[in-house]
């Protein structure tokens, strides 16, 4: 949606942590979007399924929040 609320920075941190935690806890799955995170790395990007509607409505929902945090 051409709008950072997460800096570089932060991302990636998170996505080495769950790239670590991935590899570590393979026994573990949420059934929560296991597939598309299977072989993910914080190299390969974002997985989640952009046109899912819960997905969509997720980043709608993030975004409005972040645009008010940002007129405080």
């Amino acid at each position: 949606m051409d709008t950072t609320i997460v800096d570089d920075t932060t991302w990636q941190k998170w996505a080495d942590e769950l790239e670590k935690l991935q590899k570590n806890k393979k026994d573990v799955k949420i059934d929560f979007f296991d597939k598309e995170f299977e072989d993910w790395t914080g190299a390969t990007g974002c997985h989640l399924p952009h046109t899912d509607s819960w997905v969509y409505t997720k980043a709608l929902t993030l975004l409005d929040y972040h645009n008010k945090l940002e007129k405080k």
